[in-house]
């Protein structure tokens, strides 16, 4: 994994700085926006211990300097990662608090501000990328806020409340929600479409100060809720939420607002077919379609594409022969148990290359392949593209990279 690349791209993306470590806080390497970052550390030294000593492999350490800007503490395997500083527009009470004195000079330094649901994303991408079970947002937030928050959460939403209410303001009818989810859940493509004059993101909350902010959060809102449906439906959580995930790094990488609502529909159509196809396929096979041992098979699958997985190491975890789980593919599937984990490794490798900035060398290692040319061949067989024509056509993300192909 390119690992200092995206170091390099979050610094970028927070417009900060991302210090390595090493254990003994020690500093390693630097990644920065730019030179006139206000640098907390060199005015003050002895803060660098109050920013680490709370970090810990469960979970990252948020630390703010007198509630105003804010550091994060990551750690590595044998590294630490000290990210920021940064203000947020959100104003929260972070549990870890340096009071330090500072020249009032010091309120108008060239420090970013940036929303708080992307600092934090951010900080959990630099973990979650190194360690399992991931952290959630909410256990971040638990883990670092202070109750002062829950009670400006309190307090924002009486007053939102009574100002809707002056104002005239509702939300969108939960049933017009329970009709869309449930369109979905059933992989019903009439009634999903019928859905899409229902809502307006005028009319489904506030969830950011600004608008172009409020109208993407709405939408990963949405993403996230027909995932969710599709899983209701039949589809794999594995490939649901690797779908899911990727429609968010669309939506977070689009620049004109008005190809968000045509995305989030096309998102809702795909999920709906991915349903529709599973219970078409349900019945027109035998309840067998659905095997016991075929469903645990495929959840092995799916949590193990970065490895090199072989029929008899999966044979050995569901205690039956090779053979037998051979039979079951060939039955159910219609394909052989290689083609069908050579099929799921193609689909993630699609993904990869469209979403993330990784090359293809690590992304055949990453999909345990023996070679970039290995996957290569296997990707143009069942693509009927090289790896760099499919990036060429269908990358959008920020970290297309030039790079032969061979």
């Amino acid at each position: 994994m390119n690992t200092y690349h995206l170091f390099q791209y979050v610094a970028d993306r927070l417009q900060t700085r991302l210090v390595l470590l090493t254990e003994n806080g020690i500093p390693q390497d630097s990644f920065q926006c730019k030179e006139n970052i206000f640098d907390f550390l060199a005015y003050l030294p002895e803060s660098m211990d109050f920013f680490l000593e709370k970090a810990d492999w469960q979970l990252p350490a948020l630390s703010s300097v007198n509630q105003d800007f804010v550091y994060a503490c990551v750690r590595l395997e044998k590294q630490l990662l000290l990210l920021g500083p940064v203000r947020l527009y959100s104003h929260l009470s972070f549990s870890h608090t340096l009071h330090a004195p500072m020249p009032d000079l010091f309120s108008m330094l060239p420090i970013s501000i940036c929303e708080f649901d992307e600092f934090i994303r951010s900080v959990l991408l630099l973990h979650n990328l190194f360690h399992v079970p991931a952290v959630t947002e909410q256990q971040l937030i638990n883990a670092n806020c202070s109750d002062q928050s829950n009670e400006e959460v309190h307090k924002y939403y009486s007053d939102l409340v009574f100002l809707n209410r002056e104002r005239g303001v509702k939300h969108n009818l939960y049933s017009q929600e329970l009709r869309m989810l449930s369109s979905i859940e059933m992989g019903d493509l009439a009634l999903l479409k019928s859905t899409f004059s229902d809502d307006t993101p005028e009319q489904m909350g506030t969830l950011a100060p600004s608008f172009d902010r409020n109208y993407k959060n709405i939408c990963i809102s949405v993403i996230t809720l027909i995932s969710r449906a599709a899983i209701r439906g039949g589809v794999n959580p594995e490939l649901a939420f690797s779908l899911c995930d990727s429609y968010i790094m669309k939506i977070e990488n689009l620049k004109i607002l008005d190809e968000l609502k045509p995305l989030v529909e096309g998102a809702k159509i795909r999920f709906a077919t991915m349903v529709k196809d599973i219970k078409s396929t349900q019945q027109k096979d035998t309840p067998a379609r659905r095997h016991p041992i075929l469903e645990q098979s495929k959840d092995y699958i799916f949590s193990h594409l970065h490895e090199k997985i072989t029929m008899q190491e999966l044979a050995g975890e569901l205690n039956i022969s090779p053979n037998y789980l051979s039979e079951l593919f060939r039955k159910y599937e219609g394909i052989s148990f290689t083609d069908f984990v050579i099929r799921e490794k193609i689909a993630l490798a699609k993904n990869m290359l469209i979403y993330s900035p990784y090359s293809y060398i690590e992304i055949s290692s990453y999909l345990g392949f023996s070679s970039q040319s290995h996957l290569g061949k296997q990707f143009k067989a069942i693509t009927g593209m090289t790896l760099k024509q499919f990036r060429d056509t269908y990358s959008t993300t920020e970290f297309h990279l030039q790079e032969p192909e061979y």
